[in-house]
């Protein structure tokens, strides 16, 4: 049911944006909640999913210690998940620097013995001899 009248709503907003029934609910679903959402820092988010995870998933632990113990975990919980997602970051990062310094230093390297072969090919080349009395065409052509 409130699928159905979440799909409807939808279909208002993205089919008539013009009209006020439109607009009143993309204000009350779409930019009230991002308002809301944008207050909120990424450690503050990352504790609601943990959180949330927790509380559908440890229904034993909640029994037996409490909702509180419960909150102070996925309060550490969140923060190192934070941590592992900024070391993960910085570990891309890296990566991704190491690897185009790995590029450039093998496309130059590439760029640099193509350029020997080339020069190489100049300096081997012999010159063109300015008299080829010993062609064998030379001595056909004046016999005719």
């Amino acid at each position: 049911m409130i699928l159905g009248l979440l799909a409807l709503c939808i279909v208002i907003i993205r089919g008539f944006p013009e009209t006020t029934t439109a607009q009143w609910l993309n204000k009350v679903l779409v930019e009230q909640p991002l308002e809301w959402l944008s207050k909120f820092k990424r450690r503050d988010i990352i504790l609601l999913f943990v959180t949330a995870v927790l509380f559908l998933t440890a229904g034993e632990f909640i029994a037996a210690f409490g909702a509180a113990e419960l909150l102070a975990m996925a309060a550490n919980l969140s923060l190192y998940v934070d941590a592992v997602l900024v070391t993960t970051a910085a570990t891309i990062a890296a990566t991704i620097a190491t690897a185009w310094r790995d590029m450039r230093a093998r496309v130059s390297a590439w760029l640099r013995r193509g350029a020997a072969r080339q020069i190489r090919a100049r300096k081997t080349r012999r010159p063109k001899p300015l008299d080829d009395e010993d062609a064998p065409g030379w001595a056909l052509s004046h016999a005719f």
